[in-house]
């Protein structure tokens, strides 16, 4: 697995302001994931990170990033809608990777059903705040400079995972590839 990661391209850090940080956040591997809001695949994707961070949630730092999503209701793309909430109710929080995860999770689940969601996690803006727009807008122009072109999309330790790796198949790995692998010279930032 190393191996084969090491030949793959390395991705510049994500220096945000803020972060989605799944997991622990001091976790000397990082897994950085961009998934899309209304993708089936990105669902099931989460579905199994969701089961191995309840299994092994401190063995590992998530960062997620959110592919652009176009769909638009009551002024408010999904990502815009999800992130407006997450920055109003949980970003700097103690708990923020734990709540983080849970709504994602409520988002997979209630994905067919918008409305549902934004009834249950109200936000108290008509549009998205500047500080929404800015978190938005950093993690569309950290997946642009580093090619990111589909969604899920993953990184590992900040090298790119090729697109036939999936996390079906990653997450039954992770505990032998986390007890094997160096840790990275250089931190991550958080």
């Amino acid at each position: 697995f190393y191996t084969l990661l090491s030949r793959e391209p390395v991705a510049s850090p994500q220096n945000f302001e803020k972060h989605m940080v799944l997991g622990n956040p001091d976790a000397a591997h990082t897994l950085s994931l961009t998934l899309n809001l209304g993708c089936d695949p990105c669902r099931k994707t989460f579905d199994t990170l969701y089961n191995f961070l309840q299994e092994q949630g401190e063995s590992l730092r998530v960062n997620l990033t959110l592919a652009p999503n176009g769909q638009i209701l009551d002024g408010f793309t999904d990502n815009e809608y999800f992130t407006q909430y997450w920055v109003d109710q949980i970003a700097g929080k103690v708990d923020a990777p734990t709540k983080t995860l849970e709504l994602m999770k409520n988002w997979y689940a209630n994905m067919e059903s918008k409305e549902t969601f934004r009834k249950q996690y109200k936000v108290e803006w008509d549009t998205p705040t500047e500080e929404a727009n800015k978190v938005v807008e950093q993690q569309g122009t950290w997946m642009l400079s580093n090619g990111v072109e589909r969604s899920p999309t993953m990184f590992f330790n900040l090298r790119n995972m090729p697109p036939h790796y999936r996390m079906e198949m990653l997450a039954p790995a992770l505990p032998y590839i986390l007890a094997e692998l160096p840790v990275p010279q250089q931190q991550q930032i958080a």
